[in-house]
């Protein structure tokens, strides 16, 4: 079984460098202006969001891997989630602003055979989410055929 990695989408972080440019282009225009007050006014207002919106483009390019899909099973960040542990993958989506939004979840079992908090893979990667979850599930039923009659194994496709 090959590995796969997922990397934030350059077009999102595109979006939230430029979202930061014009913040700071509506600041340095506002030293255009007659009142001497307008950049000190602007600049408190502005440096709030812009801080933010620079620290997501930071979170989302460090590391710019952000999931990693291979025989052992999917590495998000720091944790790592092997294909025994994974029961059932979800995909839904939300729409916002004219955008649409998917969201890859995965669904964890304890080792006690017991409902495990579950996982969300996160927004804005490359592939996006939508193309992914379909290879998730193969590889998960691949998994889980092969391991079939191991005992504490899911035996969730036993057909």
């Amino acid at each position: 079984m090959g590995a796969f990695r997922l990397r934030s989408s350059g077009r999102a972080v595109a979006g939230v460098l430029g979202a930061v440019l014009v913040l700071v282009g509506v600041f340095g225009f506002s030293f255009t202006s007659p009142n001497p007050e307008m950049p000190v006014v602007i600049g408190a207002v502005f440096v709030g969001p812009a801080l933010g919106l620079l620290g997501w483009a930071i979170w989302l390019l460090v590391p710019r891997v952000r999931v990693v899909v291979d025989r052992d099973g999917i590495a998000r960040r720091r944790r790592r989630v092997s294909w025994a542990e994974i029961s059932e993958i979800r995909m839904d989506y939300s729409i916002s602003r004219g955008v649409t939004y998917t969201r890859v979840q995965l669904e964890l079992v304890a080792p006690d055979g017991q409902p495990a908090p579950p996982l969300v893979l996160p927004f804005l990667l490359t592939p996006g989410a939508e193309h992914v979850q379909p290879a998730l599930e193969v590889l998960l039923a691949e998994y889980h055929q092969t391991a079939r009659g191991v005992p504490g194994r899911i035996q969730r496709w036993t057909n």
